[in-house]
Protein backbone atom coordinates (compact mmCIF):
# COMPACT_ATOMS: atom_id res chain seq x y z
CA UNK A 1 0.00 0.00 0.00
CA UNK A 2 2.81 2.37 0.86
CA UNK A 3 4.57 1.71 -2.44
CA UNK A 4 1.34 2.38 -4.37
CA UNK A 5 0.80 5.67 -2.50
CA UNK A 6 4.34 6.78 -3.20
CA UNK A 7 3.90 5.80 -6.83
CA UNK A 8 0.75 7.91 -7.08
CA UNK A 9 2.59 10.89 -5.54
CA UNK A 10 5.46 10.54 -7.97
CA UNK A 11 3.02 10.45 -10.87
CA UNK A 12 1.69 13.91 -9.90
CA UNK A 13 5.14 15.50 -10.16
CA UNK A 14 5.56 17.63 -13.30
CA UNK A 15 8.50 16.97 -15.55
CA UNK A 16 10.76 19.65 -17.02
CA UNK A 17 8.42 20.48 -19.97
CA UNK A 18 5.46 20.77 -17.61
CA UNK A 19 7.32 23.07 -15.22
CA UNK A 20 8.51 25.22 -18.13
CA UNK A 21 4.95 25.46 -19.45
CA UNK A 22 3.70 26.38 -15.99
CA UNK A 23 6.24 29.20 -15.69
CA UNK A 24 5.26 30.51 -19.13
CA UNK A 25 1.60 30.58 -18.03
CA UNK A 26 2.54 32.45 -14.85
CA UNK A 27 4.58 35.01 -16.79
CA UNK A 28 1.72 35.52 -19.27
CA UNK A 29 -0.69 35.96 -16.35
CA UNK A 30 1.62 38.62 -14.89
CA UNK A 31 1.77 40.39 -18.28
CA UNK A 32 -2.03 40.35 -18.59
CA UNK A 33 -2.36 41.73 -15.05
CA UNK A 34 0.06 44.55 -15.87
CA UNK A 35 -1.88 45.34 -19.05
CA UNK A 36 -5.14 45.53 -17.11
CA UNK A 37 -3.50 47.86 -14.57
CA UNK A 38 -2.24 50.22 -17.30
CA UNK A 39 -4.53 53.15 -16.25
CA UNK A 40 -2.95 53.03 -12.77
CA UNK A 41 0.70 52.60 -13.73
CA UNK A 42 1.59 56.19 -12.87
CA UNK A 43 -0.14 55.94 -9.48
CA UNK A 44 1.62 52.66 -8.69
CA UNK A 45 5.02 54.00 -9.77
CA UNK A 46 4.64 57.16 -7.68
CA UNK A 47 3.46 55.07 -4.72
CA UNK A 48 6.48 52.79 -5.15
CA UNK A 49 8.83 55.78 -5.23
CA UNK A 50 7.29 57.14 -2.03
CA UNK A 51 7.64 53.73 -0.38
CA UNK A 52 11.32 53.64 -1.38
CA UNK A 53 11.78 57.08 0.14
CA UNK A 54 9.91 56.26 3.35
CA UNK A 55 11.46 52.85 4.08
CA UNK A 56 14.42 54.39 6.01
CA UNK A 57 11.94 56.40 8.10
CA UNK A 58 9.98 53.23 8.87
CA UNK A 59 13.21 51.51 9.91
CA UNK A 60 14.15 54.51 12.07
CA UNK A 61 10.84 54.33 13.93
CA UNK A 62 11.27 50.60 14.53
CA UNK A 63 15.00 50.25 15.30
CA UNK A 64 16.01 53.61 16.75
CA UNK A 65 12.81 54.53 18.60
CA UNK A 66 11.93 50.93 19.46
CA UNK A 67 8.34 51.24 18.26
CA UNK A 68 6.27 48.23 17.32
CA UNK A 69 5.71 47.74 13.60
CA UNK A 70 2.07 48.82 13.83
CA UNK A 71 2.91 52.16 15.47
CA UNK A 72 5.86 52.68 13.14
CA UNK A 73 3.60 52.06 10.13
CA UNK A 74 1.00 54.47 11.50
CA UNK A 75 3.57 57.26 11.92
CA UNK A 76 5.02 56.58 8.46
CA UNK A 77 1.55 56.73 6.90
CA UNK A 78 0.95 60.06 8.67
CA UNK A 79 4.14 61.40 7.09
CA UNK A 80 2.91 60.08 3.73
CA UNK A 81 -0.43 61.85 4.19
CA UNK A 82 1.41 65.09 5.01
CA UNK A 83 3.53 64.78 1.85
CA UNK A 84 0.48 64.17 -0.35
CA UNK A 85 -1.45 67.01 1.34
CA UNK A 86 1.39 69.43 0.65
CA UNK A 87 1.47 68.17 -2.94
CA UNK A 88 -2.28 68.73 -3.40
CA UNK A 89 -2.04 72.25 -1.93
CA UNK A 90 1.11 73.33 -3.75
CA UNK A 91 0.46 71.94 -7.23
CA UNK A 92 -2.37 74.38 -8.15
CA UNK A 93 -0.34 77.36 -6.89
CA UNK A 94 2.76 76.26 -8.79
CA UNK A 95 0.76 75.59 -11.96
CA UNK A 96 -0.81 79.05 -11.69
CA UNK A 97 2.61 80.61 -11.25
CA UNK A 98 3.95 78.75 -14.29
CA UNK A 99 0.94 79.85 -16.36
CA UNK A 100 1.46 83.48 -15.33
CA UNK A 101 5.14 83.18 -16.19
CA UNK A 102 4.33 81.76 -19.62
CA UNK A 103 1.87 84.62 -20.26
CA UNK A 104 4.48 87.18 -19.27
CA UNK A 105 7.06 85.54 -21.49
CA UNK A 106 4.57 85.62 -24.36
CA UNK A 107 4.00 89.32 -23.66
CA UNK A 108 7.75 89.89 -23.61
CA UNK A 109 8.08 88.12 -26.95
CA UNK A 110 5.39 90.43 -28.36
CA UNK A 111 7.35 93.46 -27.10
CA UNK A 112 10.49 92.17 -28.78
CA UNK A 113 8.52 91.69 -32.00
CA UNK A 114 7.31 95.31 -31.81
CA UNK A 115 10.86 96.53 -31.28
CA UNK A 116 12.04 94.56 -34.29
CA UNK A 117 9.19 95.91 -36.42
CA UNK A 118 9.96 99.47 -35.29
CA UNK A 119 13.61 98.97 -36.23
CA UNK A 120 12.68 97.63 -39.66
CA UNK A 121 10.17 100.44 -40.15
CA UNK A 122 12.99 102.96 -39.75
CA UNK A 123 15.25 100.99 -42.06
CA UNK A 124 13.05 100.05 -45.01
CA UNK A 125 15.92 100.31 -47.45
CA UNK A 126 19.16 98.39 -47.05
CA UNK A 127 22.21 98.98 -49.20
CA UNK A 128 24.62 96.12 -49.74
CA UNK A 129 27.65 96.76 -51.97
CA UNK A 130 25.88 99.60 -53.75
CA UNK A 131 22.68 97.63 -54.33
CA UNK A 132 19.56 99.04 -52.63
CA UNK A 133 17.06 96.48 -51.32
CA UNK A 134 13.54 97.71 -50.56
CA UNK A 135 12.11 95.82 -47.57
CA UNK A 136 8.81 97.71 -47.50
CA UNK A 137 6.58 94.74 -48.47
CA UNK A 138 8.11 92.57 -45.73
CA UNK A 139 7.96 95.36 -43.15
CA UNK A 140 4.34 96.21 -44.01
CA UNK A 141 3.34 92.54 -43.69
CA UNK A 142 5.02 92.24 -40.27
CA UNK A 143 3.45 95.48 -39.02
CA UNK A 144 0.03 94.34 -40.23
CA UNK A 145 0.43 91.01 -38.44
CA UNK A 146 1.70 92.41 -35.14
CA UNK A 147 -0.56 95.45 -34.95
CA UNK A 148 -3.68 93.80 -36.33
CA UNK A 149 -6.62 95.14 -34.28
CA UNK A 150 -8.46 92.52 -32.28
CA UNK A 151 -12.07 93.69 -32.06
CA UNK A 152 -14.17 90.72 -31.05
CA UNK A 153 -17.69 90.39 -32.36
CA UNK A 154 -20.70 89.77 -30.11
CA UNK A 155 -20.55 86.09 -30.98
CA UNK A 156 -16.87 85.95 -30.01
CA UNK A 157 -17.62 87.71 -26.72
CA UNK A 158 -20.36 85.16 -25.99
CA UNK A 159 -18.05 82.29 -26.88
CA UNK A 160 -15.37 83.81 -24.65
CA UNK A 161 -17.83 83.89 -21.77
CA UNK A 162 -18.67 80.24 -22.27
CA UNK A 163 -14.94 79.56 -22.56
CA UNK A 164 -14.33 81.17 -19.17
CA UNK A 165 -17.08 79.06 -17.61
CA UNK A 166 -15.67 75.92 -19.22
CA UNK A 167 -12.19 76.78 -17.99
CA UNK A 168 -13.51 77.20 -14.44
CA UNK A 169 -15.23 73.81 -14.64
CA UNK A 170 -12.04 72.24 -15.98
CA UNK A 171 -10.07 73.69 -13.06
CA UNK A 172 -12.59 72.25 -10.61
CA UNK A 173 -12.42 68.85 -12.33
CA UNK A 174 -8.62 68.98 -12.28
CA UNK A 175 -8.63 69.69 -8.54
CA UNK A 176 -10.97 66.74 -7.93
CA UNK A 177 -8.79 64.53 -10.16
CA UNK A 178 -5.71 65.65 -8.28
CA UNK A 179 -7.35 64.79 -4.94
CA UNK A 180 -8.48 61.37 -6.19
CA UNK A 181 -5.01 60.64 -7.60
CA UNK A 182 -3.46 61.53 -4.24
CA UNK A 183 -5.99 59.27 -2.49
CA UNK A 184 -5.17 56.34 -4.80
CA UNK A 185 -1.45 56.87 -4.29
CA UNK A 186 -2.00 56.95 -0.52
CA UNK A 187 -3.92 53.63 -0.60
CA UNK A 188 -1.35 51.93 -2.86
CA UNK A 189 1.64 53.18 -0.86
CA UNK A 190 0.03 52.22 2.47
CA UNK A 191 -0.50 48.62 1.39
CA UNK A 192 3.02 48.50 -0.06
CA UNK A 193 4.39 49.67 3.29
CA UNK A 194 2.33 47.11 5.19
CA UNK A 195 3.51 44.08 3.23
CA UNK A 196 5.39 43.50 -0.01
CA UNK A 197 6.42 39.94 0.79
CA UNK A 198 3.74 38.57 -1.55
CA UNK A 199 5.52 40.26 -4.47
CA UNK A 200 8.88 38.69 -3.69
CA UNK A 201 7.20 35.32 -3.07
CA UNK A 202 5.51 35.54 -6.47
CA UNK A 203 8.80 36.36 -8.18
CA UNK A 204 10.58 33.50 -6.41
CA UNK A 205 7.74 31.17 -7.40
CA UNK A 206 8.36 31.89 -11.09
CA UNK A 207 12.18 31.63 -10.95
CA UNK A 208 13.63 28.12 -11.36
CA UNK A 209 15.27 26.81 -8.17
CA UNK A 210 18.68 26.48 -9.79
CA UNK A 211 18.75 30.19 -10.70
CA UNK A 212 17.22 31.53 -7.50
CA UNK A 213 20.46 32.52 -5.74
CA UNK A 214 22.09 34.35 -8.64
CA UNK A 215 18.87 36.02 -9.78
CA UNK A 216 18.23 37.10 -6.18
CA UNK A 217 21.68 38.69 -6.17
CA UNK A 218 20.90 40.42 -9.49
CA UNK A 219 17.58 41.62 -8.08
CA UNK A 220 19.29 43.08 -5.01
CA UNK A 221 21.71 44.98 -7.26
CA UNK A 222 18.80 46.38 -9.28
CA UNK A 223 16.93 47.42 -6.14
CA UNK A 224 20.06 49.14 -4.83
CA UNK A 225 20.38 51.10 -8.10
CA UNK A 226 16.76 52.20 -8.02
CA UNK A 227 16.70 53.19 -4.36
CA UNK A 228 19.98 55.10 -4.58
CA UNK A 229 19.08 56.91 -7.80
CA UNK A 230 15.49 57.83 -6.96
CA UNK A 231 16.30 59.05 -3.45
CA UNK A 232 19.37 60.88 -4.65
CA UNK A 233 17.79 62.45 -7.73
CA UNK A 234 14.67 63.63 -5.94
CA UNK A 235 16.84 64.97 -3.12
CA UNK A 236 19.03 66.92 -5.53
CA UNK A 237 15.96 68.23 -7.40
CA UNK A 238 14.41 69.37 -4.13
CA UNK A 239 17.65 71.04 -2.99
CA UNK A 240 18.11 72.85 -6.33
CA UNK A 241 14.44 73.88 -6.47
CA UNK A 242 14.39 75.29 -2.93
CA UNK A 243 17.72 77.08 -3.46
CA UNK A 244 16.42 78.61 -6.70
CA UNK A 245 13.24 79.84 -5.00
CA UNK A 246 15.30 81.44 -2.20
CA UNK A 247 17.66 83.10 -4.69
CA UNK A 248 14.73 84.38 -6.78
CA UNK A 249 13.07 85.85 -3.67
CA UNK A 250 16.33 87.47 -2.54
CA UNK A 251 16.81 89.03 -5.98
CA UNK A 252 13.19 90.19 -6.06
CA UNK A 253 12.30 88.19 -9.15
CA UNK A 254 8.61 87.47 -9.73
CA UNK A 255 7.33 83.90 -10.22
CA UNK A 256 9.84 82.47 -7.74
CA UNK A 257 7.82 79.25 -7.34
CA UNK A 258 7.68 78.74 -11.10
CA UNK A 259 11.42 79.36 -11.48
CA UNK A 260 12.14 76.90 -8.67
CA UNK A 261 9.90 74.25 -10.25
CA UNK A 262 11.56 74.75 -13.65
CA UNK A 263 15.03 74.45 -12.11
CA UNK A 264 14.05 71.31 -10.16
CA UNK A 265 12.46 69.55 -13.14
CA UNK A 266 15.26 70.44 -15.57
CA UNK A 267 17.77 69.07 -13.08
CA UNK A 268 17.05 65.60 -14.47
CA UNK A 269 18.85 66.63 -17.69
CA UNK A 270 22.59 66.88 -16.84
CA UNK A 271 24.45 70.01 -17.96
CA UNK A 272 21.71 71.14 -20.38
CA UNK A 273 18.87 71.45 -17.85
CA UNK A 274 20.50 74.06 -15.58
CA UNK A 275 21.33 76.20 -18.62
CA UNK A 276 17.70 76.15 -19.77
CA UNK A 277 16.54 77.02 -16.24
CA UNK A 278 18.96 79.96 -16.19
CA UNK A 279 17.64 81.17 -19.56
CA UNK A 280 14.09 81.30 -18.16
CA UNK A 281 15.28 83.32 -15.15
CA UNK A 282 17.27 85.72 -17.37
CA UNK A 283 14.19 86.34 -19.54
CA UNK A 284 12.16 87.12 -16.40
CA UNK A 285 14.87 89.51 -15.20
CA UNK A 286 14.99 91.32 -18.56
CA UNK A 287 11.25 91.79 -18.98
CA UNK A 288 9.95 91.91 -15.40
CA UNK A 289 12.86 93.33 -13.39
CA UNK A 290 13.25 93.15 -9.63
CA UNK A 291 10.78 94.20 -6.98
CA UNK A 292 13.46 95.98 -4.93
CA UNK A 293 16.84 96.01 -6.71
CA UNK A 294 16.97 99.26 -8.70
CA UNK A 295 19.34 98.35 -11.53
CA UNK A 296 18.95 98.26 -15.33
CA UNK A 297 17.43 95.05 -16.73
CA UNK A 298 20.72 94.02 -18.35
CA UNK A 299 22.61 94.39 -15.06
CA UNK A 300 19.93 92.35 -13.26
CA UNK A 301 20.20 89.67 -15.94
CA UNK A 302 23.97 89.48 -15.32
CA UNK A 303 23.35 89.15 -11.57
CA UNK A 304 20.89 86.32 -12.26
CA UNK A 305 23.45 84.55 -14.47
CA UNK A 306 26.05 84.74 -11.71
CA UNK A 307 23.51 83.46 -9.17
CA UNK A 308 22.60 80.48 -11.36
CA UNK A 309 26.28 79.68 -11.92
CA UNK A 310 26.69 79.57 -8.13
CA UNK A 311 23.63 77.31 -7.83
CA UNK A 312 25.11 75.00 -10.46
CA UNK A 313 28.41 74.89 -8.57
CA UNK A 314 26.53 74.01 -5.38
CA UNK A 315 24.71 71.25 -7.25
CA UNK A 316 27.90 69.76 -8.71
CA UNK A 317 30.16 70.03 -5.65
CA UNK A 318 27.77 69.84 -2.69
CA UNK A 319 24.28 68.53 -3.49
CA UNK A 320 25.10 65.70 -5.89
CA UNK A 321 28.14 64.26 -4.03
CA UNK A 322 26.40 64.53 -0.64
CA UNK A 323 22.87 63.45 -1.55
CA UNK A 324 23.24 61.24 -4.59
CA UNK A 325 26.84 60.13 -4.83
CA UNK A 326 27.42 57.69 -7.71
CA UNK A 327 24.09 55.92 -7.78
CA UNK A 328 24.53 55.01 -11.45
CA UNK A 329 27.85 54.82 -13.25
CA UNK A 330 26.75 55.96 -16.71
CA UNK A 331 28.45 58.38 -19.14
CA UNK A 332 26.84 61.86 -19.29
CA UNK A 333 25.86 61.41 -22.96
CA UNK A 334 24.01 58.17 -22.15
CA UNK A 335 22.19 59.91 -19.27
CA UNK A 336 21.16 62.85 -21.50
CA UNK A 337 19.91 60.58 -24.30
CA UNK A 338 18.06 58.37 -21.80
CA UNK A 339 16.28 61.34 -20.25
CA UNK A 340 15.33 62.82 -23.64
CA UNK A 341 13.95 59.50 -24.90
CA UNK A 342 12.03 58.93 -21.65
CA UNK A 343 10.61 62.46 -21.79
CA UNK A 344 9.55 62.06 -25.42
CA UNK A 345 7.95 58.63 -24.98
CA UNK A 346 6.44 58.77 -21.49
CA UNK A 347 6.49 62.40 -20.33
CA UNK A 348 7.93 63.72 -17.06
CA UNK A 349 7.68 60.39 -15.22
CA UNK A 350 9.55 58.70 -18.07
CA UNK A 351 12.31 61.30 -17.87
CA UNK A 352 12.73 60.72 -14.12
CA UNK A 353 12.82 56.92 -14.43
CA UNK A 354 14.84 56.69 -17.68
CA UNK A 355 18.28 56.64 -16.06
CA UNK A 356 17.63 53.84 -13.52
CA UNK A 357 15.91 51.84 -16.29
CA UNK A 358 19.01 52.12 -18.48
CA UNK A 359 21.31 51.33 -15.53
CA UNK A 360 19.17 48.27 -14.68
CA UNK A 361 19.22 47.16 -18.32
CA UNK A 362 23.00 47.38 -18.25
CA UNK A 363 23.12 45.15 -15.16
CA UNK A 364 20.86 42.58 -16.83
CA UNK A 365 22.97 42.64 -20.01
CA UNK A 366 26.14 42.13 -17.97
CA UNK A 367 24.51 39.12 -16.29
CA UNK A 368 23.40 37.66 -19.65
CA UNK A 369 26.85 38.24 -21.11
CA UNK A 370 28.39 36.33 -18.19
CA UNK A 371 25.95 33.46 -18.67
CA UNK A 372 26.59 33.28 -22.41
CA UNK A 373 30.33 33.11 -21.77
CA UNK A 374 29.83 30.53 -18.99
CA UNK A 375 31.21 32.83 -16.27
Amino acid sequence: MTEQTEHRKSDTTWGRPGRALGRIVLVLAAVVALALLEPYWAHLIIAGILVFLLQPLLGFFQRRLGLRRGWALALTVLVLIAILAIWVMLVPAVIGSVENLSQQLAGGAAEVALEVVDFLDNNREVTIQGVVFDLSPLVDAMIDYVQRPAEPSQLEVLLSLFGDITQTLKMAINLVSLFLAALLILVFATYMLIDLSWLWNSIEFIIPAGYLDELSSLGKNLITIWIAYIRGQLGVMLAVGVTTVIVALVLGLPYALALGLIAALLEIIPHIGPVLAAVAAVVVALFEGSSWIDVPPLALALIVIVAYILIQQLEEHVFTPTIQGKAVDLPPLVIILSVLVGLHQFGLLGAILAVPVVASTREVLVYLHAKVNQK
